[in-house]
């Protein structure tokens, strides 16, 4: 009895923190991808300052949570998306022509990660 009780407990405490997991990645990226698209739509309107507070957001939001991301996901998949947002912001400032294609790639990998944890059947196997 004593070892059903244990397995059950372990069990839970396993379920559990893979949901925390999951909810907190999701959270994260959603905050981070819901930054970018706001710049995205500012830029589009010609509002160059507004958009870069926006890409501030999304590196706040992301850096912030980045010693948690890690510790959830492939240290590779963090990094790569801490270098995007702030590529985006470069790209704002110098090189305008290009901020479209990169805030939607950026935009794309946070979605990649988001996917990537949201628990679906194919995700679980």
């Amino acid at each position: 009895m004593k070892r059903l009780a244990a397995a059950i407990i372990m069990f839970t405490a396993v379920v559990g923190v893979a949901l925390f997991e999951s909810v907190y990645v999701v959270k994260v990226s959603e905050k981070a991808e819901s930054a970018l698209k706001t710049a995205l739509v500012q830029y589009q309107e010609g509002n160059f300052g507004k958009a870069e507070e926006n890409i501030e957001i999304a590196i706040n939001v992301w850096e912030q949570s980045s010693e948690v991301l890690n510790s959830m996901l492939i240290h590779n998949s963090t990094e790569s998306v801490t270098e995007k947002i702030t590529t985006v912001k470069n790209v704002l400032r110098y090189e305008r022509s290009e901020f479209v294609t990169e805030c939607e790639n950026t935009i794309s990998d946070i979605e990649f990660i988001k996917n990537s944890m949201i628990p679906y059947i194919y995700n679980i196997l």
